[in-house]
């Protein structure tokens, strides 16, 4: 009897832990789909061009939107029954969530005190330079 019970736990566990590998390649898929959809601009060598791209405050708040649902929905999976691929493909989507809601951030605080001519200067001498800077840097490495 002892033994069937074991058998029967270790079963519903292969089977939990399955669905949970299915789960997450469906919302990894659905993440990728989402991500496209947007049309967010490849990152341009040149800060000005790449301040030059950003979207209108709509655009701006249709990202917030996704990412920040995608945000809520990772901490939904056990990444300890995910197979190497899975767990890549989780930090991965974990990386580009928080990179771009960093973007979307400063983005939005672009668009609401946009420069009347963006500085040529170096992306110090832009308005909250800095942490452009940082998002560049992360966003390169």
């Amino acid at each position: 009897m002892k033994k069937l019970l074991l058998c029967i736990a270790a079963f519903t566990l292969s089977l939990t832990v399955s669905a949970q590998q299915q789960t997450f390649d469906h919302f990894s898929a659905q993440f990728v789909s989402g991500y496209n959809s947007l049309h967010i601009p490849d990152l341009d060598l040149s800060y000005i061009s790449g301040l030059q791209h950003i979207g209108t405050d709509s655009a701006i708040q249709k990202q917030f939107f996704f990412f920040r649902s995608v945000q809520s929905q990772l901490p939904r999976y056990k990444t300890e029954v995910f197979n190497p691929s899975q767990k890549l493909d989780f930090d991965l989507i974990k990386y580009e969530t928080e990179l771009n809601l960093d973007r979307l951030a400063l983005e939005e605080e672009w668009v609401s005190h946009p420069p009347v001519k963006i500085p040529e200067g170096g992306i110090f001498t832009v308005p909250n330079g800095k942490a452009w800077y940082v998002y560049l840097l992360k966003r390169w490495v």
